[in-house]
C-alpha cells in the first residue's frame, strides 16, 4: 500500500568435517525495503550477499541455504572443499 517492495531473506551456511560433523554455522538476515524507483535499479544487477564461515583443514563440505521469509521458498546447495595450509610468502 505504501508503494514499497519488501523482502526478508535469511542466509545460512554450515561447514562439516570429513566425518559429517558440523564444525561451524552462520545465519544472517537481510530485510530489504525499496521504493519503486530503487526496485527498478535493484533488479538490473545480480544480488550479492557475502558470508564468511570457518572451514576445517582437509576435506570438508559447506552447505548453504537461503530462505525467502515472505514466500517461504528455500534453496540449498552443498559444496565439497579441500582446505590446505597456506604457504608462507618468500
Amino acid at each position: 500500500t505504501d508503494g514499497k517492495r519488501n523482502a526478508s531473506l535469511e542466509f545460512d551456511s554450515a561447514a562439516y568435517d570429513k566425518n559429517g560433523r558440523i564444525v561451524s554455522i552462520r545465519s544472517q538476515k537481510a530485510n530489504i525495503s525499496l521504493s519503486l524507483e530503487q526496485y527498478e535499479e535493484f533488479v538490473k544487477t545480480p544480488f550479492e550477499f557475502r558470508q564468511q564461515i570457518g572451514v576445517p583443514m582437509g576435506q570438508a563440505m559447506v552447505r548453504a541455504w537461503i530462505l525467502d521469509d515472505v514466500s517461504k521458498k528455500a534453496g540449498t546447495m552443498e559444496i565439497p572443499v579441500t582446505v590446505r595450509a597456506a604457504v608462507a610468502e618468500r
